[in-house]
């Protein structure tokens, strides 16, 4: 390809002067503004490719998002819950507080179970014990849990199995 400058050198500085006064750009053209004569869609791929490299929708470092708060977990106690813990002393749950352990207990239930991972409230109707119902059931929780808007999952508790014998 001939450059400007040697196939005409008056259009050459025709156009270097018009470019010192910025009325033509005198840049090279980029290798889409090439192909877009023949290729439509070359330069928006082009284009496409030169948003991903530079964006101009970078966040703001001066004043990121505050990051996101983890979830908890609000316990309540039931006055047959409060009952039960009388009996109950730490060495049954490892040297620890019952109602500490117990409430610790439900909080992993809570986070590996995903039926009632979006609860915000967890009452406890009865503190560990063995039986109920089923005279065999082993020992567990009986826990009712509700969301934020204060509604009950599944309209029934849940046995939050101990693992103590």
């Amino acid at each position: 390809m001939k450059s400007i400058s040697m196939s005409s050198p008056l259009l050459f500085l025709l156009v270097l002067c018009l470019s010192t006064f910025g009325l033509v750009s005198a840049a090279p053209l980029r290798e889409y503004e090439y192909w877009a004569r023949s290729d439509p869609y070359a330069e928006a791929y082009y284009k496409a490719r030169e948003w991903a490299e530079y964006p101009t929708f970078a966040v703001r470092a001066s004043n990121p998002a505050p990051p996101a708060k983890p979830p908890t977990l609000n316990f309540k106690w039931s006055k047959n819950a409060e009952d039960n813990l009388k009996s109950q002393t730490a060495e049954e749950f490892h040297g620890q507080d019952p109602k500490t352990a117990q409430e610790n207990i439900v909080k992993d239930y809570w986070q590996r179970t995903a039926a009632v991972a979006h609860a915000t409230t967890a009452k406890i109707i009865r503190a560990a014990h063995k039986g109920g119902t089923d005279p065999t059931e082993p020992d567990h929780i009986t826990v009712g849990f509700k969301d934020a808007k204060k509604n009950e999952f599944s309209g029934y508790a849940y046995h939050v199995y101990t693992g103590r014998t």
